[in-house]
Formats: structure tokens, sequence, C-alpha cells
């Protein structure tokens, strides 16, 4: 059965199950309050002062990565406690259900990438100038390539960013000025250019597609439906929530309990992360490819993956046991990742770029899907009468998105060809953020991906395809630093698309009007650059930045200027078996697609094909998949719809009680003075 045979009924959506025909809209009733934005401006200050002192020194609280933020849940779960008091004391000044959602859609914006990107746009740009040796040759090989307002202009003051401020010294913000504006106002066009492509294809997810969203779901539950918002809500008499909610809450707390009193037993759920090391680690080819197998239990992912769609859960646990088996075959005749064969062939990367190929044609069928949208703003933008009915809960209008993605792109374009790299490689590594970034959002709006990263970086992708040689010297460098610090999070682990969309479900399912909700947004992220990345070099120059964490204040930047290093002298020629592995990837993903969208029967949605190689689906996704998918499934066939619409506000409890009693732990560690992990 076709699409067109059942439209009249519902139709399939690619990784949204089946959909209901669109309903009508309801008028906003609410708009963006002044006192919503302020609040939220407030509070984004405060958490990225914060931020580096309990994240990087004291390891105690983050604000949380990947789909969902920690932090904004947090944040959002105190509001309701003021609310508590504020309807008991003063009603009137209370927060609405409007507002509460509003300060929640600006924060995980504003926030998105404090917890990745904001440490690499800082760390980066004193780390040649710092590990620049005669025996490493930086001074001749790098340093020259790098646009001097892209490091610090006096070089006598990098060593206290690493070794911290020589005492009675002031910080010396002269010499960051320049960098920092210049790499701030890349990550400001950078955020405006996801959010426009969010607002061109958001109504047709949301109205036409009918995705499910699972993360904005945690908090409209959280928030409920009432006016204004308390903990004497619904929610908190609901015995299913109140039992999700016991699960992790239970478990994190006798975790907490065991550090200070050693002899109370507890469920170490870390012991179950590492099965592979456990049974196959030591054995001989094939089953030694086992032995990275991981399946470590996350309560907040395992609650979403119940709340997403069956065939969605099935087909990111069933891929990656595919890619599981595709390795042990190729093992069994001695062909190994890591290139430690004797045919130089290495399986897991041609893997990865297969999942390339596959996100390709994923992205290409999105934007197909959402053809009308971009129809109508290029219309719009021509000043042509647009078909479509102008959307209350748009983030903005058609022709302002567009408008704004156009000017966006021009913009980091012409600053990436000022800092000296080629129009064209740049112009090609733009697209595929933006492949990606579409592909990625799919996958965490229709699935409720919690973290997703590809193991094949974007620069990985252009020098096996393209060559090192044909994109030079000064480009690579060039793209070290933007890849770093810029795209790697609109391609990898913290996805700003993401947390933009599920702010504008969020403001649709709360009936606000979006009405100066980008302005609002855009001031989010001007105090999170503004206060945040001052706020971080304070806290590195205090007892300098090598004593931070490792990986975001050194590692990171070690590995990426050591490939360029290497990429440098000796440049990798393009590879023709990479290139097929593409095409063939993009063929594979036709097929599925092609499978999923003719044949009601077929049970598997094909987005699960291209991140079932990346060591985040190994460590977090499959297991706890399986398990959402095998709760999600039995509970349906025990007692069909009527008793999974019971059962799920315990989904919604298994993910806040994870969150939340991190926030109860941290305040209970800093009363007793026993460390909780920031997790």
């Amino acid at each position: 059965m076709t699409l067109d045979e059942i439209a009249a009924r519902g139709s399939r959506t690619l990784g949204g199950g089946i959909r209901p025909p669109a309903a009508r809209e309801l008028q906003p009733t609410r708009g963006v309050t002044f006192r919503a934005v302020v609040a939220a401006l407030l509070i984004t200050a405060a958490i990225v002062c914060i931020n580096p002192y309990t994240a990087f020194i004291k390891d105690v609280w983050n604000v949380g990565d990947g789909g969902m933020l920690q932090g904004p849940i947090q944040v959002a779960f105190l509001f309701l406690v003021l609310n508590t008091v504020l309807l008991r004391f003063a009603p009137k000044r209370a927060f609405s259900r409007s507002e509460l959602l509003v300060i929640y859609g600006i924060l995980i914006i504003a926030l998105a990438t404090v917890y990745g990107s904001q440490t690499a746009l800082v760390s980066f740009i004193p780390y040649p100038q710092y590990m620049a040796t005669a025996e490493n040759g930086w001074a001749s090989l790098i340093l020259p390539r790098v646009p001097s307002w892209l490091a610090v202009s006096d070089a006598r003051v990098v060593p206290w960013f690493w070794e911290g401020l020589p005492e009675g010294q002031p910080l010396p913000w002269g010499a960051w000025l320049v960098p920092l504006l210049a790499v701030s106002s890349f990550y400001f066009a950078l955020m405006v250019a996801t959010y426009c492509l969010g607002g061109l294809v958001s109504r047709d997810w949301m109205e036409r597609q009918r995705l499910a969203f699972p993360m904005a779901e945690v908090p409209l539950v959280l928030v409920g439906g009432d006016a204004r918002p308390s903990l004497h809500s619904r929610l908190w008499r609901n015995k299913a929530f109140l039992i999700g909610l016991a699960i992790p809450a239970v478990i994190n707390l006798t975790q907490w309990l065991n550090g200070i009193f050693p002899s109370l037993p507890y469920l170490n759920m870390a012991a179950l992360d590492s099965p592979g090391a456990h049974y196959f680690a030591g054995m001989g080819l094939p089953w030694s490819v086992l032995a990275d197998l991981r399946a470590r239990l996350l309560w907040r992912i395992i609650g979403v993956a119940c709340l997403a769609p069956a065939e969605v859960s099935l087909s990111l646990w069933l891929f990656h046991i595919l890619f599981r088996g595709q390795m042990l075959v190729w093992a069994s005749f001695g062909v190994v990742a890591d290139s430690a064969s004797a045919s130089g062939f290495d399986p897991h990367v041609f893997t990865g770029f297969m999942e390339a190929g596959g996100f390709v044609v994923l992205s290409a069928i999105i934007l197909y899907q959402s053809r009308q949208g971009f129809a109508a703003a290029w219309r719009g933008l021509c000043g042509l009468r647009a078909p479509q009915t102008d959307d209350p809960y748009a983030p903005l209008s058609g022709r302002g998105s567009l408008l704004g993605f156009i000017a966006a792109n021009a913009f980091m374009l012409w600053w990436l060809i000022a800092a000296g790299g080629s129009w064209w490689y740049f112009a090609g590594v733009l697209v595929f953020v933006y492949i990606y970034a579409l592909g990625a959002a799919r996958l965490i709006a229709a699935g409720g991906v919690l973290f997703l990263s590809p193991d094949i970086s974007l620069m990985d992708l252009g020098v096996r395809t393209v060559g090192g040689a044909t994109i030079g010297a000064r480009s690579l460098t060039i793209d070290t630093y933007a890849q770093s610090m810029f795209l790697d999070e609109a391609y990898s682990m913290n996805q700003p698309m993401t947390h933009m969309l599920t702010s504008f479900r969020v403001l649709r399912a709360s009936r606000t009007s979006a009405r100066y909700f980008a302005l609002a947004a855009a001031a989010g992220v001007v105090v999170m650059l503004g206060v945040g990345l001052p706020a971080l070099l304070e806290w590195a120059h205090r007892g300098g930045a090598i004593r931070l964490n490792s990986w975001y204040f050194g590692e990171q930047a070690h590995g990426a200027f050591g490939q360029l290093d290497t990429a440098l002298r000796n440049p990798v020629p393009a590879s023709n078996i990479l290139r097929l592995a593409v095409l063939l990837g993009a063929a594979v993903m036709l097929g599925l697609t092609y499978m999923h969208m003719h044949f009601l029967w077929w049970p598997l949605s094909p987005i699960g094909f291209v991140i079932a190689s990346s060591e985040i689906t190994n460590r977090v996704i499959w297991a706890n998949f399986l398990i959402g998918w095998l709760a999600n499934t039995i509970i349906r066939r025990a007692g069909g719809f009527r008793l999974y619409l019971q059962v799920r506000p315990a989904f919604v409890g298994l993910v806040l009680g994870d969150i939340l009693t991190r926030l109860v732990l941290l305040l209970l560690g800093l009363l007793f003075t026993a460390q909780v992990s920031g997790g």
C-alpha cells in the first residue's frame, strides 16, 4: 500500500510512524512576556558564570549536553517550587504556563553548547602558540597560516591561560578582545543560520508530518496543563509517574549514600557498562572484535526510548546489531578495524563513510518532504503571494527565515575566506553541516536520540574524498579551528538545531505566539557569549586551564592540531574505496526509505542506519533503546494503546527522576560535603 492509498486515513512519515490527518490549529492565546525574557536572560548569565566552576573544577554539576539539557529541566522544576510558594502568598505574581515554557525555550537555545563549544571557543585560540616548540616546528608549520585576528595578540600572556596568572597580575583582556569577537561573530552567525533552517522545516514536521518530539514532551509534562503550574498539579499525584520517578531517584540516592557510608549496598550501574570486555576480551578472531561492545544504562535514555515510536526504537538497536554482525564477518576473513589487517582496509571506517552517504539521502528526503515550506518562503522573498496562511506559531516568517539563512551563511563564508580558506571547500563544508544537522534533528525529533556523534569527522570526510593536497594547507588549518570551535557542535554531540526545534514545539503546544521569540533567543545567545566566554577565561586564568577538565582543556585541542600536523606533513590522498562507500551508503538508504514509505508491513525505520557504527550508539544508545522497545512492545501487546497511555507517565518519570535527583544530590552534597558526579 502506497502513501496515496492511505492518505485519507493517515500516512507514514520518515521516522514518525503513522501520522493522523492534520488537525486545525488553534490561534495563540498568549505571547512572549517581558518578564519571562528577563528571567531567562538572568538565569543564562548565572549558569554560564557558575558552569565552569561546577563542571570543570569541582565536577559536581554541568548544564548538560546532547538532545536534552539537564540544566533547563532543573530550572523549570525550581520555578514550579517558586510558583507553589507564590500561589500561596502572592498569586498574581506567579508565572504562567506559557512563561515557564518560554523561559525553557530560551534556555535550551542559549545553553545548547555551553558544555561543548564554549570551551573550544576559548582553548583553541592559544593552544598552537603555547605548544609550538623547536621540536614540532609549529612556529613555521602552523602559526604562519593562522590569521592574526584569531590568535592572542601578545604571545607573552599565552602561558598565563594554561598555567595561571602571576600573582598580582590582572587578566590581559586587551590581548583576548579581537579573537573573542572574531569567534563570537562566527558562532552567532551559525546559530542564526540553524535557527532559520529549523524555522523553515518546523511547521511541516509538527503540523503535517506530526513527529513525536519526545524531547519536548518531558518539559510539557513537567510544567503540566494548569494556567499557573505548581507542585500541586495532577502530575505529582499520578501513581505511574511517581513509580517511574522513584526508580532512578532511589538508585541515585543509594549511590550517593554509599559515598558517605561505604558499607551500604547499592546497584552499581557501571558494572553493566562493558559486557564485551567481560565475555570477548582475550578471545581470538573473529570474537575479539566484540571486546569493545558497551551497554551503559541511563534512565533518561530508557524513558525517552519508551516515548519514541516502536519502529524507531527497533531501528536504533537493530542496525547496531547488524553492524556488529558485519564486523564479525569481516573479522572471520582476518579483516579488522584500525587497518590492522594486511590489506590495510578498515571496515569500520568504510561503514562510517557509508553512513555519511546515508545522511545525504536522508537530508535530501527531508528537504523534499518540506519543499512546500521552502517554496512558500522563496515566493515571499521574491514578493509573490504565498499560498500558505501565516503561522502564528512560526519562529520567523518564511521570508525572514530564508533571508536570515542566506545572510548568515554569506557572513560565515566571508569569515572563512578572510581567514585564508578556499571558498569552494568551505561552501561544501557548510552544505554538509546542514545535511547532518537536518538528519540529526530528524533523529532527535522523531526518535528521541539524546546523544549522537558520528565517528567520521567533517575533516576526515573532506580529506578522504577530495584529498589533502587539493584542499590546501591554509584551508586545512582554518578548518581545524572552524570545525573544532563551531561546526563540530552543529555536526556532532550538542545539536543547536534540535534544541531550537524543541523550543518551537513547546511554544506551539502551549499556544504561545512566537512573535518576538527570535529576538529573545538571539539575546540569550548574546548573553551566553558576552558573559560566558569572559567568565570561562576568568576561571581558567585563576589556576591555569591545564588543571581543569583534561578533555575540554587540552586533549580535544591536542587531537585536532595533531591531526592537522599529520595532514600538513603528509597530505592524505583521496580514496576511491571511501568514495564508493559514500555512494553505496546512499543507495542503501534509498532502498530502506523506499521500503519504509511504500509498505506498511515493513517494520523498520531507516534512520538507525546512519548512526549504526557510532561509538555513541555503542556506548549509550543501542542497549537503552532495546530496553525501551521491549517495554513499549510488551505493554502494547498486553493491554493495547489504552494501557500504554496509562503507563506513559512512568516513562516521563524515569527521565525526570534521573535529572531532578541530580539537582537534589548536588544540594545534599554541598550540605554534607559529599561529592556527586556531575552526570
